[in-house]
């Protein structure tokens, strides 16, 4: 059964783009960040034979033992249903209902019962938009900002310094992360276990610098109300997604959707200093016509042969249906 873990930002948090630059980030980490971060938490607690006989068992084109989602934004303020964001259908197009066409194309992320009475009514509640977020009406605000903070480099030879510059997201108080899981059984205690260790370890890039960690809210929220599956509605993709060889031919099935690269260095116990083989993942908004699955993908560096290296591809699905106005 799914349900929804909500991760208590302790501080800022880096999510790179590009391994060649501390400067470019994105502000929210993928199901393939979140997927390694859990790995090499469980392999810290559980040790390599148990993490390998967990790794066996995703198998390409079927449904794997973890199913995530990526992180998206929650806001949490007492008194008040907490406010989840889902990123908008690529298929969606909100221009019919806005004066400015513009202001409608910034729109990435809206609630999800927004969404949810646009599919079921084929009306957008009326709301506000602040940056790249569509709120309730009276309710917008800062969900988070970008920060540089330079830092000092000394030479090894002559001891001479540099300053260079990191970025970091900051988000704002009352928000946090959430994302969506389900865990085979047997799988499922060991999964929440390496989550809260991840939080004291820091999910994302430097670490070293204190970002990335969190406390785990709640690991097993029940998710929200949402469309029932039905025999012809669509589906949104919540992951990345990479198909496996039986899902190669997406031609049909592609309704919108959009490309993410991934690359970055290894982090693993036996080794952190290698570039992981860079991949092409279907990104989160992409709308399919039938269910796909996934697959995990090898990037192993050449070379490396302490273990298999491996990118999460599984889809994270939910219905959607097409809205017509």
């Amino acid at each position: 059964m799914a349900k929804i873990a909500v991760l208590d930002l302790k501080g800022p948090v880096h999510f790179g783009v590009r391994e060649e630059s501390l400067t470019r980030i994105r502000p929210l980490g993928g199901s393939d960040l979140l997927f390694s971060g859990i790995v090499n938490c469980f392999r810290l607690l559980f040790g390599e034979k148990e993490t390998e006989e967990f790794l066996a068992a995703f198998h390409p084109g079927e449904e794997p033992p973890l199913l995530l989602s990526s992180l998206f934004p929650v806001v949490e303020e007492r008194g008040k249903e907490p406010l989840y964001f889902l990123p908008r259908p690529l298929s969606l197009d909100l221009t019919p209902y806005f004066p400015e066409r513009k202001e409608a194309k910034k729109i990435a992320f809206l609630p999800a019962e927004f969404l949810r009475r646009l599919a079921e009514e084929g009306e957008l509640p009326d709301g506000e938009r602040r940056g790249p977020f569509y709120f309730p009406t009276g309710e917008g605000r800062e969900i988070f900002w970008e920060e540089e903070r330079p830092r000092v480099a000394l030479d090894a030879i002559t001891s001479a310094s540099s300053i260079y510059y990191a970025s970091v997201t900051r988000f704002a108080p009352g928000v946090c992360l959430y994302f969506f899981w389900q865990a085979a059984r047997g799988w499922e205690e060991k999964i929440k276990a390496a989550l809260r260790l991840l939080g004291d370890e820091g999910l994302g890039g430097e670490r070293s610098y204190g970002l990335g960690g969190f406390v785990v809210k709640d690991a097993d929220r029940s998710p929200f109300p949402w469309l029932a599956a039905e025999e012809d509605c669509s589906w949104l993709l919540l992951s990345g997604f990479s198909p496996a060889e039986k899902e190669k031919d997406l031609a049909g099935s592609l309704v919108a959707w959009g490309w993410r690269e991934e690359g970055g260095y290894l982090y693993s116990l036996r080794d952190t200093g290698r570039k992981r083989q860079r991949c092409l993942l279907l990104g989160e908004g992409s709308v399919f016509k039938k269910r796909v699955v996934g697959r995990l993908v090898d990037v192993t560096p050449a070379g490396f042969g302490e273990h298999r290296v491996y990118r999460y591809g599984y889809a994270y699905l939910l219905p959607w249906r097409e809205v017509k106005r």
